[in-house]
Order: structure tokens, then sequence, then C-alpha cells
């Protein structure tokens, strides 16, 4: 809200289409790719285009547990010449297990490319970042209580700066516990912390 700051506004815009194709009964290959532009306010620190492309597969090793794994490359490319282009292995990794019609546990493993919201007065730690991390999330319901869903996650993730001279990389740590309540087929209210 602060004038000053309008630097930092801006918004991004992306699509991502997945291929399978089934070569075996539980085997499928699978090809893909992302394209993403943001925009910033006037004056810009930089707007920039991503483009990704990966391959992978995905198993069926029973009717409750799927494996996906892709790998690829994501370009980000700067509008402002003094910024760097940069091009990054993207990884993505994916356990999807279900225990019943409504609990089912999610795990993934992913690295790809934060954008900083940084100006042009404050670009010491460079105009993007690479994130590599994990996350889990449970979905549980309960047999006795059929119509409430309880849901938990966590994740960790590493954010590193490759453009920052003094080696700068976060931590974040996300964890969560909500619960919903499924009132008719299509409404369900629920609360997550």
């Amino acid at each position: 809200g602060d004038s000053r700051n309008k630097d930092d506004d801006y918004a991004t815009h992306q699509g991502e289409t997945t291929l399978f194709y089934r070569i075996f009964p539980k085997l499928s290959v699978l090809g893909g790719g992302s394209y993403a532009l943001t925009s910033r306010e006037k004056p810009v620190f930089s707007d920039s285009k991503q483009y990704a492309g990966y391959g992978g597969f995905r198993y069926e090793v029973t009717e409750q547990l799927t494996g996906i794994v892709k790998i690829g490359a994501l370009h980000k490319d700067f509008d402002a010449g003094d910024v760097d282009d940069t091009t990054q292995v993207y990884a993505s990794g994916e356990v999807q297990a279900s225990f019943s019609e409504r609990s089912s546990l999610n795990l993934r493993l992913r690295r790809n490319i934060g954008e900083t919201s940084l100006t042009d007065g404050t670009n010491a730690y460079g105009a993007y970042y690479v994130r590599t991390g994990f996350d889990a999330a449970m979905t549980y319901s309960c047999p006795a209580l059929p119509n409430v869903l309880i849901l938990g996650d966590v994740g960790y993730i590493r954010e590193t700066y490759p453009a920052d001279e003094n080696d700068r990389s976060d931590d974040r740590v996300e964890l969560g516990v909500g619960i919903d309540y499924k009132f008719l087929k299509y409404f369900t209210v629920g609360v997550k912390y």
C-alpha cells in the first residue's frame, strides 16, 4: 500500500500442459511444458518470461499407489539488459497413495525457480532464487464420521540465491492442519491453520 514501494507490485500469468501416453498397462510416458509471464509496475526492476520443458513417466504400482517423475529444464528470460538470464534443472517426483475414496497421502520432491520481488534499489540478492524441497499432504476420513475429513501437511524448502556474493540461502518450513465437514455432495465447510 506504500506508493514508494509500487515497484514491488507484479503479476504472474502462467499456463502448463502435460501429455501422457500409456505404453504398458501400468506405465505411461509423459511430456509437457509451461510458460509464465511476470510483469511489474513501472518503473520496473525487470519483467520476465519463463519457459519450461520436461519429460518423465507415470507408473501405477497398484490401484492405490502411483508414482510420477518429471525432469527437464527451466529458462528465465529477463527483459532488463543488466540482469543475466538463467537456465536451471527442473525436477519433480511425486507419490500418490489412496487408502480409500477420501483418504490419501501425497509426497512430492521438487526443484524450480522463484522470482524475487526486488526493485532497482534493492537488487543485492539478484532477480531469482532456486527452490529445492519436499512436501507431504495427508487427508483422512474417519469411518465413524464419514462427513469429516482431517487434513495435514508438512513441507521444507531451501531457497538459494545464485547471484548473491554472500551465498544467501533461506530455509522455510511449512506445517498445516485442518478439518473439513461435508454437508451436501457439493458443499463443504472447513478450517485450516
